[in-house]
């Protein structure tokens, strides 16, 4: 597709949607944007308040040539029915029914790296879960591209965001994951070009594509780097070893505001990297290394 489309946007108040749906804006495209929370969207964006969970969808849908499905959670919150089975599965699953009903066919699918059948972390087995919803729905003319980035910086990534506390301490906690652990940010500004240009080129339907960035880094050299693009000194690391992170982020999950859930603590244990490749010549970029960006993390 070279022409202008009309794009629904789930979730493109949050941290990746708003990245995405300026890119949309900015190639000419006209986004209709839904979310459960107000926040700042491009001018020539349109925004729909509601919850996907509840809301009647069809209206939104209706007219549309694409949808874009970014919303997803990185901690649950159970008593308020927030969990990854509901927002990644079962949300998944009704809008997907509701393209079908609304004859909407193209979509980007947000899933994340690590993402896989047997995966230890609840949070990529519901991931995997959705993107299995996706593939069955092919049958009935749904016509996706998946995406699975690694940790994504730039523009005030909470991931990123926290480190940059953590390294303004004068002991730097590091959870202890072994030096053989590897992450591969991703800058938000390439991803969202690679999410412009699937939608743009008939050659992605269907495929699903790990997005990592340039270079891969333990987290203790992920600390350094930020380190260095805030131009603060080399952190004094306190380890923590992970069984213990474990061990408090167990009981930590009683505190609303604990950084750090048990699931995270699993994902902490395994590299979340790739040898897929495919998505730059895709996006059409040199893919930006996370010290390029400084303090705009």
């Amino acid at each position: 597709m070279g022409e202008n489309m009309r794009i629904v946007v789930t979730g493109g108040t949050g941290y990746l949607g708003q990245g995405i749906t300026r890119a949309l804006v900015a190639a000419g495209h006209e986004v209709k944007v839904i979310a459960r929370h107000r926040g700042p969207i491009p001018e020539g964006a349109r925004l729909v308040e509601g919850d996907l969970r509840t809301m009647d969808l069809t209206d939104a849908l209706i007219g549309a040539d694409a949808v874009v499905h970014l919303v997803g959670i990185i901690r649950e919150q159970p008593s308020q029915g927030i969990t990854f089975e509901t927002v990644h599965t079962n949300l998944t699953f009704r809008l997907l029914q509701t393209m079908v009903a609304a004859s909407v066919r193209r979509l980007i699918h947000m899933s994340a790296l690590g993402t896989r059948e047997g995966a230890p972390s609840r949070y990529h087995q519901s991931k995997w879960l959705a993107e299995s919803v996706v593939h069955q729905m092919q049958g009935d003319g749904i016509r996706p591209t998946i995406l699975r980035p690694s940790f994504v910086f730039g523009h005030g990534a909470p991931f990123f965001q926290m480190v940059a506390q953590m390294v303004r301490l004068p002991l730097c906690p590091l959870p202890e994951s072994g030096g053989s652990v590897e992450v591969q940010p991703v800058w938000r500004d390439d991803l969202a070009r690679l999410v412009v240009r699937c939608l743009e080129e008939e050659e992605t339907v269907g495929k699903v594509y790990e997005v990592g960035g340039p270079e891969r880094m333990t987290y203790r050299a992920l600390y350094q780097t930020v380190a260095r693009a805030l131009r603060r000194p080399e952190p004094i690391f306190i380890p923590v070893p992970l069984d213990l992170l474990q061990k408090v982020a167990h009981f930590g999950a009683l505190v609303p505001q604990f950084p750090v859930s048990e699931d995270q603590v699993v994902m902490l244990r395994e590299s979340n990297v790739t040898e897929d490749d495919r998505w730059v010549a895709i996006a059409g970029v040199k893919p930006t290394r996370l010290e390029e960006v400084g303090q705009d993390l």
